[in-house]
């Protein structure tokens, strides 16, 4: 399907290509530790039924995908977890992407729209982890939480989730071609997009990552001051390389070494 060969191609081409993310040549050399879930719009084929009532449905039903690739994500990464005969993904490297889709007669989703609703599905997430920590320190039965409990805790413990767009914008509203940023290239895919990966692997990569950097500084002599947290290193860093291409330069790599079909942004209304 064109969905995944391009998300795929923004992963590799885009996305590594430019090292806009540290991890991202790991998951794509590892074997079965990138997943794809699509998810098509399909055309209602009726003008009565609401647009928004149409989103929400089909928004809703991305949220449910979401969750079974979350859930599946949690057992191809757990020792306790994998299906007998399936070979463990190391979780560092672990991610999966949900995209979204038209069957060609149908539209997509706006920027706003979709990332209202990514908004939405992410709170709900962090809030179902926060109600189950409450419980458990309200009882003060943490040693309750045996090992090998994994599929007890909830999802929004389990995961970390991101959004992506082909209109994302950073701090605009209204037309994203005239308030385009070079900066938005971080975030925009061919089709709107949530990745999945684990929360646990994300800390312990964030904390390699800054013992890392406190070696190279130590081992260079430099100062080892208090710096940013690596995730506003590897934003700010982001920012130089995408600004330093310009916009112009960006939207012909995207349409070239990502996109290579007939996207029409149009169809996003």
């Amino acid at each position: 399907m064109e969905a995944i060969n391009s998300t795929h191609r923004w992963s590799s081409n885009f996305v590594r290509g430019l090292q806009l993310c540290p991890w991202a040549g790991a998951s794509l050399d590892t074997p079965g530790a990138v997943r794809y879930w699509v998810l098509v719009v399909e055309d209602s084929g009726s003008d009565t039924i609401e647009q928004e009532q149409r989103w929400t449905a089909t928004l809703g039903k991305m949220e449910s995908l979401v969750r079974r690739a979350g859930r599946q994500l949690g057992r191809i990464t757990s020792p306790s977890m994998t299906e007998e005969g399936a070979d463990q993904i190391d979780p560092s490297v672990a991610i999966s992407f949900v995209v979204l889709v038209d069957n060609q007669s149908g539209r997509l989703p706006d920027f706003g729209t979709f990332h209202e609703f990514f908004l939405e599905l992410e709170d709900r997430l962090l809030d179902e982890c926060d109600d189950y920590w409450d419980i458990i320190d309200d009882d003060d039965s943490e040693d309750s939480v045996e090992e090998g409990d994994a599929e007890n805790v909830p999802l929004g413990c389990d995961i970390t989730v991101a959004a992506f767009h082909p209109q994302w914008q950073f701090g605009h509203d209204g037309d994203y071609a005239e308030n385009d940023q070079a900066i938005a290239y971080e975030k925009r895919t061919p089709y709107p997009t949530i990745s999945i990966v684990k929360s646990s692997a994300i800390d312990a990569l964030m904390s390699q990552n800054e013992n890392g950097e406190m070696d190279a500084r130590r081992d260079s002599g430099g100062a080892l001051d208090a710096s940013a947290p690596a995730t506003m290193r590897i934003a700010a860093k982001n920012q130089q390389t995408l600004e330093g291409f310009g916009v112009k330069r960006l939207k012909e790599m995207f349409e070239s070494e990502v996109v290579r079909c007939p996207l029409d942004h149009g169809n996003l209304k």
